[in-house]
C-alpha cells in the first residue's frame, strides 16, 4: 500500500488560505465596483494556493484537498462570473499539480446537497459539480469531488433513496468522479458503503467523522 500524507486547505505552516471569501451582501454593497473586488480577492486566492502547493512539495505532502472556496460566489445567480476569465491561473495551478506529481480533490461546500428536497438545490449543486469538472479541465488534471449523502428530512432511507435518484441525474463524465463520505451525525460508514455499492462509486472513510 502506497500512504500518501495530507491534509485539508489551510496550511498553517506559512499561514496561507485559498479561501478568503467576499460575501454577497459585502459585494452589493460595493455596487459597481463588486467585480473588481471579487476578481482581486480571485486572483489573491490563486497566489496562495500556488504558494501552498509548492510548500507541499517542499515537505513531502503530494495529497491535498483544495478548498471549495478558490471561486466566491461561484454559482450566486444574481452574479455574472464566467471561470473562463481564469483559465490561465488554473493552468498554472495544473502545471504545478503535475509537475509535483500530487493527489489533488475537492470537497463539496455543505450547502451544496444531492439528495436536497429542494429541487432548486439539487440543481444548483449538479451545475456545481459541472464547473467543478471545467475548473480540473483547466488545470489538465485528473481529480475528484467528494460528497457527504446530505440531509435526512423524510427520514435516513428517504434520504438515501434521493440520493440514489438524484445522482442518476449527473452527466456520466461527472459520475466518474464523485466519492462519498461519511458523516458524524447521520450518514455512517455503513450508510455510505451501502450507496457506494449501490452507485458503483467509491467511498472514503472519514475516521475523524467515524471517531
Amino acid at each position: 500500500m502506497k500512504i500518501r500524507l495530507g491534509y485539508a486547505c489551510i496550511c498553517l505552516s506559512i499561514d496561507k488560505t485559498a479561501s478568503h471569501l467576499l460575501t454577497y451582501s459585502h459585494f452589493q454593497k460595493l455596487k459597481e465596483k463588486g467585480l473588481d473586488k471579487l476578481n482581486e480577492v480571485i486572483l489573491n486566492n490563486f497566489k496562495d494556493l500556488e504558494e501552498i502547493l509548492k510548500f507541499n512539495y517542499l515537505n513531502d505532502v503530494t495529497f491535498y484537498r483544495m478548498t471549495s472556496n478558490l471561486i466566491p460566489l461561484l454559482a450566486h445567480p444574481s452574479v455574472s462570473l464566467n471561470i473562463d476569465k481564469y483559465k490561465a491561473n488554473f493552468k498554472r495551478i495544473g502545471e504545478i499539480i503535475n509537475k509535483y506529481n500530487m493527489r489533488v480533490d475537492l470537497h463539496m461546500d455543505p450547502y451544496y446537497v444531492l439528495n436536497s428536497v429542494n429541487t432548486d438545490v439539487v440543481r444548483t449543486t449538479i451545475n456545481v459539480c459541472k464547473i467543478y469538472q471545467n475548473m480540473f479541465d483547466f488545470m489538465n488534471i485528473k481529480s475528484n469531488i467528494i460528497f457527504h449523502v446530505g440531509g435526512k428530512v423524510g427520514g435516513k432511507k428517504a434520504g438515501i433513496e434521493r440520493f440514489i435518484n438524484n445522482f442518476k441525474l449527473l452527466p456520466n463524465n461527472i459520475k466518474k468522479i464523485i466519492i462519498i463520505e461519511n458523516d458524524d451525525k447521520i450518514y455512517n460508514i455503513k450508510d455510505t458503503l451501502y450507496i457506494a455499492n449501490k452507485l458503483n462509486i467509491p467511498m472514503c472513510l472519514d475516521y475523524h467523522h467515524y471517531i
